[in-house]
């Protein structure tokens, strides 16, 4: 699966784990977010929740 909530253009490794959790390394910018949850979803590669996160992280550092 792939996570289309990533930006195009962004060079990024990253995980999504069972549940919603994950972890996105952005390396040109030097930023580690993380979003580990108290309620699981059923999903393989994140989900909304973290989306928002990831959303706001990426449009405070462009």
């Amino acid at each position: 699966d792939t996570m289309p909530f990533i930006p195009k253009g962004r060079r990024v490794c990253g995980w999504g784990g069972w549940g919603g959790s994950l972890i996105i390394n952005d390396i040109d910018r030097g930023l580690t977010i993380s979003y580990v949850m108290n309620r699981m979803e059923g999903g393989l590669v994140g989900d909304m929740r973290g989306a928002s996160l990831l959303a706001a992280a990426f449009a405070a550092t462009d």
